[in-house]
């Protein structure tokens, strides 16, 4: 349905950089496939995402960090990780309410809405490759770690 970088927490304050396609619901299930680059060549986690999964938000100024089951993820700016959360928040409404798997022609409604999404956001970073990304490293971990801290929410929804 949907992919891109996230910044992921770890143990001990540390966070890494993983690419994440948010995989169409199956069955009774959903899937994140967190790779460790945009190439997906090596899987770092699989997240199973169902009807009973646990989707929370931090609240704060510019708090960009979103949570699935006991995972965090940051996004580069707030439209993105609110377009995480509506996606996955779609996901886990149709697993609810038992929704037959989706059809190749749903799947590409879902995928053309995230796109017409994605054109209208604004640029999060200037051009910069391996710079821009250090930058946005360090602003995510620092501001998940001084603004986002203890102040969460969530939703079974």
């Amino acid at each position: 349905i949907m992919a891109g970088y996230l910044l992921q927490s770890g143990m001990n304050d540390r966070a890494s950089l993983v690419f994440c396609e948010l995989h169409a619901y199956l069955g009774k299930e959903a899937r994140l496939a967190l790779y460790q680059d945009q190439w997906c060549e090596q899987e770092v986690l699989s997240m199973s995402i169902s009807d009973s999964s646990i989707v929370s938000t931090r609240k704060g100024a510019y708090c960009t960090v979103f949570g699935i089951n006991d995972q965090l993820f940051c996004t580069r700016t707030e439209d993105e990780r609110e377009l995480w959360l509506r996606a996955v928040s779609n996901i886990k409404v149709k697993l609810m309410f038992d929704a037959p798997d989706p059809t190749a022609e749903e799947l590409e409604v879902f995928r053309s809405a995230v796109s017409e999404r994605i054109e209208s956001l604004p640029p999060p970073l200037p051009p910069g490759g391996k710079e821009a990304m250090a930058a946005f490293a360090a602003a995510a971990i620092d501001g998940a770690a001084t603004e986002c801290r203890g102040s969460s929410s969530s939703s079974t929804v």
